[in-house]
Formats: C-alpha cells, sequence, structure tokens
C-alpha cells in the first residue's frame, strides 16, 4: 500500500487553507513535505493536482476507489488524472 501517499493526502486535504498558503510562497504542501513524496514541481500543475484531489476526496466512493488502489500498489485516482490529461 502505498501508506506515505495516502498520508500526504489526508495531511493536505485537512490543512487545506495552510496549503493554499504554501502554493502562494510556491512551497510543496505540507503531506508532501512531511512524508516526502513527489509532487508537480509548476505552481499552476500543483494547483491543478490539488483541485484534482480535492474533488476526488468530496466522494466517498472516490476515497474508498483511492484506497483500493493504493492496496494494490499504484497511483490514486487524482495522481493518474493527473499523468494522463495535465502532464
Amino acid at each position: 500500500m502505498r501508506l506515505k501517499r495516502f498520508i500526504a493526502s489526508f495531511l493536505n486535504i485537512f490543512l487545506v487553507l495552510v496549503n493554499l498558503v504554501f502554493l502562494i510562497m510556491e512551497q510543496p504542501p505540507i503531506g508532501e513535505q512531511i512524508m516526502h513524496v513527489q509532487i508537480p514541481r509548476f505552481r499552476e500543475k500543483q494547483l491543478v493536482f490539488g483541485i484534482i484531489a480535492f474533488l476526488t476526496w468530496l466522494s466517498i466512493v472516490c476515497w474508498i476507489a483511492n484506497i483500493y488502489f493504493w492496496a494494490k500498489n499504484q497511483d490514486s485516482i487524482p495522481t493518474q488524472l493527473f499523468n494522463r490529461y495535465v502532464k
């Protein structure tokens, strides 16, 4: 399971206001800083990734699907969507 990715995502969702300040300051979100996981390095890409992740966490079905993907050691839904359409 991608436990580090799960913890980083969990921290980012609950600390969204602090992460907005970090986005303005061009710093990685708290979850990524604590868990040392990779995120996009450009500000616009970080914003797009954050929006996709936030929308995913709003849905219980997507949240459960993310846990399923992490259990299979695959990327979460936001990461898959971001890599497919933005990168």
